[in-house]
């Protein structure tokens, strides 16, 4: 879809979607490899087969290559900026640009009429066309200014299912122990989900690290067995980071769909417009207050200050003291999550991009990796994780800054608002937003 950013300004995108049937069927069998195929049936005669059936070994690399072929030869037929071809084992899906329906017609027609005479087999009651179509299980709809806006949604079955199971899994939170299995099938299924919801990586991949550890054989012998069980401390806050990011994926309002007519489904907005707008967000914290600032074009168009008191720091962490340093990264990532709240105003105005320029190492790494060691930073990643999604950002990008060039935020934070800001625009954080809204997770 990265063409589209370079698309003409009257060219409008449209979807194509038709599969190739009986994929493996087409791959004849060469007559000195079938002795290396015979089978038996149930009436107890064997069978020598003339194709490439399923259960074969070399099925998905033979067909993975000739599909790769008809993609590319289809590719070929239509130039860079007229098309763009995927395909996801046997079902393709083109992409044309055209200023009339006629125009994208031919690319779809050329594309189809080439796989028809080296010999495709296509599944012609499948195929459909337009802004809005059905594949591989999700609901691809292309929306927004020029059609630039891709929304990528499960479909409500499978989003009801991904429900279901997330409930039975909670059903374990105080036995202790939790079956791999069902472990597992989640694992495979967010790793699936994670490519709508890119911000879920890194717990689905602290789920599947969980199963391969349940899996290894004990080193020792003298140690016990699971059993086909996973300890729940294990997965705790991954499964309910996922749990809480699920439920912000699905809100209803996001869609602008009644919950009581349609169950919410989860969705992710991309967009593909050229040259997003930059924003970059300066933050900083200290054990007495944080801050931050945010530019466009080097210009401040807005800026956030919070003095901590007591009452913060507790709620924070029981053992948290004010003036303690600490807690000095957990405040510092916590700035971020908190000046993405504060500048929501902006964020919602248009679409930019979001360069986050911070002095601390760690908070770039939970921020930008949602990565940390400390379970109470692992917590606020998490938040942050949901912060970006409930506003329906970009994930973040950014780079280290030396403390001494971060004057401005650092001056926040200490309650000094320099003069450069004396006529740029105050943001402030309501009171119930200061702390955790939606990931209500425990401390580890």
């Amino acid at each position: 879809m990265n063409f589209l950013r370079f698309a003409r300004y009257d060219d409008v995108p449209e979807f194509y979607i038709i599969d190739f049937s009986d994929a493996f069927y087409t791959l004849r069998l060469h007559p000195a490899e079938r002795a290396h195929t015979i089978v038996k049936g149930n009436c107890g005669s064997y069978f020598i087969l003339h194709c490439v059936c399923f259960g074969l070994s070399c099925g998905p690399l033979v067909w993975g290559r000739l599909a790769s072929a008809f993609l590319r030869l289809g590719q070929a037929a239509t130039n860079n900026r007229g098309g763009c071809s995927q395909c996801y084992v046997d079902d393709p899906i083109l992409v044309a640009l055209g200023r009339t329906h006629h125009e994208r017609s031919r690319v779809f027609a050329r594309v189809t009429l080439l796989w028809c005479a080296l010999g495709c087999s296509l599944a012609w009651h499948k195929c459909s066309r337009g802004c809005s179509v059905e594949w591989i299980g999700v609901n691809l709809q292309l929306e927004g200014a020029l059609y630039r806006d891709l929304r990528v949604c499960l479909t409500v079955d499978k989003t009801s299912k991904l429900r279901e199971m997330f409930k039975e899994i909670m059903t374990y939170q105080n036995k202790g122990m939790l079956p791999t299995a069902l472990l597992s099938q989640a694992a495979g299924i967010m790793g699936w989900v994670s490519n709508i919801i890119p911000l879920s990586r890194p717990w689905t991949g602290a789920l599947w690290g969980a199963v391969v550890a349940a899996e290894r054989e004990p080193t020792r012998d003298s140690t016990r067995a699971r059993k086909g069980l996973t300890f729940w401390k294990q997965v705790k806050f991954s499964i309910l980071a996922l749990g809480k990011m699920l439920e912000v994926a699905s809100e209803p309002n996001r869609l602008g769909r009644d919950p009581q007519l349609q169950l919410p489904q989860l969705s992710k907005l991309y967009s593909f417009m050229q040259d997003l707008p930059l924003l970059e967000l300066f933050t900083d914290a200290c054990p007495t207050g944080m801050g931050a600032v945010i530019f466009q074009g080097n210009i401040p168009i807005g800026y956030w200050a919070h003095q901590l008191s007591q009452e913060d720091c507790t709620k924070l962490h029981k053992d948290c003291q004010l003036g303690d340093p600490a807690f000095q990264t957990e405040w510092e990532a916590w700035t971020v999550v908190l000046a993405l709240r504060a500048f929501s105003g902006i964020f919602s105005s248009s679409k930019f991009k979001v360069f986050l320029r911070s002095d601390n190492t760690a908070t770039l790494q939970a921020s930008l990796q949602f990565q940390a060691k400390s379970p109470l930073l692992r917590q606020i990643a998490a938040e942050l994780v949901l912060e970006i999604e409930d506003q329906q950002l970009g994930a973040l990008e950014g780079r280290h800054i030396r403390g001494l060039l971060n004057q401005i935020a650092d001056s926040l934070s200490r309650n000094v608002v320099p003069k450069q800001l004396e006529h740029v625009r105050q943001f402030s954080v309501p009171d119930d937003w200061l702390f955790f809204r939606r990931c209500s997770l425990i401390h580890a």
